[in-house]
């Protein structure tokens, strides 16, 4: 599985109890800056999903099911898109990303933009003002985090910045946005745990 943003890996811990005792063999991925590690700079949305797939194969050599949520959705398209050989499913939640946004209401595209700046300023202003901002943000919206708010730092928000930058600079050489993916959105049939 791997994770949003502001979560953890421990987001998975229940899915991958659940699985695991269905006989899945399950491989967790953490996002840069989710353990509380330090992120000094934001990097393309390729390196991200670079990383995870060097993870993936240290463990794994046969294809995989991705299971991905939130900002963790991006990378996993991004990561099947660019090693097809790697993964052979994916089941996503609450998928993030531009494309998700197609019949979004104006004032709720907004809304989530908005927090994603704020999220990107705050890693570039890092602790402990960009720290304290992802905090606000976090309590405001009412989110869960899978730690206390405490624990929340701006760190953590260094895939907002990445997804900022790695757009602008794919807007300004193509002029245009990366493509949606063809996505199957038909509802599939439960047969494993749910996150939520």
């Amino acid at each position: 599985p791997v994770h949003g943003c502001p979560d953890t890996p421990r987001l998975w811990d229940g899915v991958v109890q659940g699985l695991v005792a269905k006989g899945y063999r399950c491989l967790v991925a953490s996002m840069p800056g989710a353990q509380g590690d330090r992120v000094d700079s934001a990097t393309t949305l390729e390196d991200v999903s670079d990383a995870l797939w060097e993870e993936l194969v240290r463990y794994e050599r046969k294809p995989v099911t991705l299971l991905i949520h939130d900002w963790g959705a991006v990378f996993g398209f991004l990561l099947a898109e660019r090693y097809p050989e790697s993964v052979t499913r994916i089941a996503a939640l609450e998928v993030g990303g531009h494309y998700a946004l197609d019949g979004v209401p104006l004032q709720e595209s907004l809304a989530l933009l908005g927090c994603h700046i704020v999220l990107a300023c705050a890693f570039l202003v890092g602790w402990p003002v960009g720290t304290y901002g992802v905090r606000a943000l976090a309590w405001l919206w009412g989110y869960p985090p899978a730690r206390p708010y405490s624990e929340l730092t701006a760190d953590m928000s260094c895939h907002d910045l990445s997804l900022f930058f790695s757009e602008a600079v794919r807007m300004w050489k193509n002029q245009s946005l990366r493509p949606s993916p063809s996505l199957d959105y038909s509802p599939a049939e439960r047969q494993g745990p749910c996150l939520f």
